[in-house]
């Protein structure tokens, strides 16, 4: 009997001393994003996508003038070379006018 008690007292105290705040120290975190608006959230990632984009872009030019380098003289393959040409600059002027357009619409509203 004794020894349920010096359990059931010994639990008690375990929770008492685990739930008594011993010491709280505050930590300052960074914000890992840098930014401290919305806006400058979205900026940021715009910016960082029109980065891919144009990678991608020059990717598929550099893909298109090889493919026209090594047609051989086969019509098929040339046009299919000028036609991956004219689409990567074809997408790269949308993503540029998507931006410019973008920039001016924030401007409208009021948007810094």
């Amino acid at each position: 009997m004794i020894t349920k008690i010096r359990f059931n007292v010994f639990k008690i105290l375990s929770v008492l001393l685990g739930l008594s705040p011993l010491g709280v120290f505050a930590v300052t975190l960074k914000n890992p994003l840098g930014t401290q608006t919305l806006q400058s959230l979205i900026t940021n990632v715009l910016n960082a996508i029109l980065g891919l984009v144009g990678l991608l872009a020059l990717a598929m030019l550099v893909y298109g003038g090889v493919l026209l380098m090594i047609s051989g003289g086969s019509d098929e393959t040339v046009t299919k070379a000028k036609k991956t040409i004219t689409f990567a600059i074809v997408g790269l002027i949308v993503a540029i006018l998507s931006t410019a357009i973008l920039n001016f619409v924030m401007k409208a509203v009021g948007v810094n």
